[in-house]
This record gives structure tokens, C-alpha cells and sequence, in this order.
């Protein structure tokens, strides 16, 4: 049987192509990862260049991820992963509470976001001051660090790619390496790398030898905060030291 120590529930934005994949690679013997998928209000109806830049208006609606909850439970997951990083803080550390209440309230069933986890991934390796890499545009990028930073962690230095093109099209060689080279400062504690849609769990061991400080990724922390939450301990080899930790 599939899934015969605990089975994980994603929910994926439906643009994603990344995520299902990465947990898949990075799931423990007995771990059955399975996932449903959450409309992207911009993508249907884009916003004007005004509204844009405010981010005015919610990308995801809540009744929609309480759906995607719903129809995830009904695998019988035992906790179930909001796989979506900007989605869980482009509206602050509240809102990001507000989608783990939900979820939880409408399936009984304890729910983590990719923000939640990697903020818990950061304490784990006690990173105080990070440098940031992201595949976001300026205005996503600051509330990213706002919202590390509600979470008492300073961010010495972020850089992006812009928004710019498919994020999972991205090769995490060509583009997510050099850009995590770029964005890392010697003064930080380590690194991170947003998205869940961006490739990024290929180069976590190479960055951590070649930095010397842990790497932290939205995938990765996700994953690590789900075993964490269903009790499987042992150590992953592969994904950086987070993985390699008990939990």
C-alpha cells in the first residue's frame, strides 16, 4: 500500500510544476505525497498595472484553498502542506495563520504553509541574518523580507530575477545557483531561496560546501516541516543539512 507510513497533502498552485515533483524526489520510504490543485485568481483575471504593484487584491481565495483542502483529505493525508510561498506571505504573518486556521478548521487535519516552514527551518539552524534569492519582482521581494523580518529574521540582502518568464522553466544550474552566488553575503547565517515553484533542491549541498553555511529552500523546509509534523525521523540524504537533521 502506498503511503504505509503517512501520506502528505499538497496543495499546488495550479501554475506549478515544480513542487509535486521535488517532494516525490525527496520523500522518505513509505511517504505517499499526493496533491490538489488551487486556481490563480491573476492568471484569469490580471490586474492593472496599478492594483499590480499594490497587490491589492488576493491571488488565491481562501474558499478555494478550503476546497482543494477538502478534496486532498479525502486521501486520508495525515498533514496537509499549503505549497504556495508567496501566496502564504504577501499579506503578512496574520494571513498566513489565517490559511493554516482554515484549512485545518474545514478538514480536521493539521496543516502547515511553505512560510510557516521555512521560517521553523530557519530557527532550526539558528540563521538570525540571511541573504535571500527569489524569482520575484521588486514588490514581491519586499514583502518577503517583511515578512522574515515579523518573524525576527533580519534579511542582510535580497535579490530577485524580476518576475520575469515560467519560474519552473528555470534550470537550477544555469539561473538558481548563480543567483543564490549573487544574493549571499558573507555576514549572513546562511541562505535562502524562495518559491516553490523555482528549482532549487538540485544545488543545496553544492551551495552549503561552497558557501560553508546551511541552505534553506521553500521545498525543502516544506518537506522538513511536514516529516516534522508525522513523526518520521530519519535523515535524507541529498537536500542539505535540514534534511540530514533529526527531527
Amino acid at each position: 500500500m502506498y503511503g504505509w507510513r503517512a501520506r502528505i497533502g499538497l496543495l499546488v498552485l495550479e501554475t506549478n510544476t515544480v513542487l509535486e515533483r521535488d517532494f516525490h524526489r525527496m520523500a522518505p520510504e513509505g511517504i505517499s505525497i499526493h496533491s490538489s490543485r488551487i486556481p490563480y485568481l491573476e492568471k484569469h483575471f490580471p490586474l492593472d498595472e496599478s492594483r499590480r504593484k499594490r497587490i491589492a487584491q488576493l491571488r488565491i481565495k481562501l474558499e478555494d484553498i478550503e476546497l482543494a483542502a477538502s478534496l486532498v483529505a479525502s486521501a486520508k493525508v495525515n498533514v496537509i502542506v499549503f505549497g504556495t510561498t508567496s501566496g502564504s506571505f504577501i499579506e503578512g504573518k496574520e494571513y498566513n495563520q489565517t490559511i493554516i486556521e482554515r484549512i485545518q478548521n474545514s478538514t480536521g487535519i493539521e496543516a502547515i504553509t511553505s512560510s510557516t516552514a521555512f521560517v521553523e527551518a530557519m530557527k532550526e539552524l539558528e540563521m538570525k541574518r540571511i541573504a535571500v534569492a527569489t524569482p520575484y519582482g521588486d514588490v514581491v521581494d519586499e514583502r518577503a523580507k517583511a515578512f522574515l523580518e515579523a518573524n525576527g529574521v533580519e534579511v542582510v540582502n535580497i535579490k530577485g530575477l524580476g518576475g520575469i518568464g515560467t519560474v519552473g522553466n528555470y534550470d537550477p544550474y544555469v539561473t538558481t545557483y548563480p543567483l543564490a552566488r549573487a544574493a549571499y553575503k558573507k555576514d549572513a547565517d546562511g541562505l535562502f531561496i524562495s518559491c516553490t515553484g523555482f528549482r532549487a533542491i538540485d544545488i543545496i549541498d553544492v551551495l552549503e560546501r561552497d558557501l560553508g553555511k546551511p541552505v534553506v529552500t521553500a521545498n525543502q523546509a516544506s518537506m522538513w516541516a511536514a516529516l516534522k509534523r508525522i513523526k518520521v525521523c530519519e535523515s535524507i540524504e541529498g537536500y542539505g543539512q535540514l534534511l540530514r537533521r533529526p527531527r
